[in-house]
């Protein structure tokens, strides 16, 4: 939540560090005097429900947001939305997070980036990317910036239906808007290429990442040492080992499960089973 100095107005206390120092407020409190009862009624329910969700009692968390509307205990922010809108999408219930993400574009309290991205992840997961491709597009269009987990989320969906076309096309789309994409957008969409057998579209989506200044983790290697695998280049696969760690990038379990079936696996080819 982006934080921000407000004037100090009459009658609010200053700094005691700094008695010239302007009062300062997080934006999402801008609304509520400082520390006056209502801002920390605010402060003590957003951290109930907060903590009722972390409990995985996301039911309990929206009895008590609904008692808030309705007894007018307090005037719920934008940390009290996304709140329970993540945990109802914690839980499977999208469609509740959606209605109240349609609540709040209607209330006073407009949503930002992170409740819609918290959504549009969720949409994803549900098989649902038609729906969350509508939500962003929705988003957009009210003036929301997209951020780098909204796209993530958008690429890894629609990877996940073989859509990797539409999902490099998002990475065009970030650039156009000067959105820094993260080694995390391009591990998926390698990811993706190397379980379809996509070699020259993986060594592109590389070489993409490093011109960015990027740097291959080992989630990239395991990537492509899983593609090679695939491929049945297990030779190429143990180089990949190699210039892991000659990067001082440490190999990991997954990444010697997938070394170790493709020996197997070449084993067997040679034995002729």
């Amino acid at each position: 939540m982006p934080m921000d100095v407000m004037p100090r107005q009459q009658g609010l206390p200053s700094s005691a560090l700094n008695p010239n120092a302007p009062m300062f407020v997080p934006s999402a409190y801008r609304n509520v005097e400082d520390f006056s009862d209502q801002w920390w009624s605010l402060v003590r329910y957003n951290t109930l429900i907060h903590g009722l969700v972390l409990a995985d009692r996301v039911s309990e968390a929206v009895e008590l947001f609904k008692k808030l509307i309705k007894d007018k205990l307090c005037e719920p922010n934008q940390v009290t939305y996304g709140t329970i809108i993540n945990g109802l999408c914690k839980v499977g219930q999208t469609s509740k997070a959606l209605e109240l993400l349609r609540f709040m574009e209607k209330a006073s309290c407009k949503p930002f980036v992170e409740q819609y991205s918290t959504i549009i992840d969720s949409l994803c997961k549900d098989r649902m990317v038609d729906d969350a491709l509508q939500l962003f597009n929705e988003m957009t269009q009210k003036g929301v910036p997209a951020n780098v987990i909204t796209y993530n989320s958008l690429v890894h969906g629609l990877c996940n239906f073989g859509r990797e076309s539409e999902a490099a096309r998002m990475l065009i789309d970030m650039e156009e808007k000067q959105i820094q994409a993260s080694t995390r957008t391009y591990n998926i969409l390698v990811n993706a290429f190397c379980k379809k057998g996509s070699v020259k579209d993986t060594e592109l989506a590389v070489q993409a990442m490093v011109q960015r200044g990027l740097h291959p983790n080992v989630i990239t290697y395991n990537a492509l040492i899983d593609g090679y695998r695939l491929r049945g280049e297990v030779d190429d696969a143990r180089k990949l080992v190699d210039c892991m760690v000659e990067k001082d990038i440490v190999p990991n379990i997954i990444t010697y499960n997938s070394l170790i079936n493709g020996i197997m696996q070449e084993e067997a080819n040679r034995s002729g089973h």
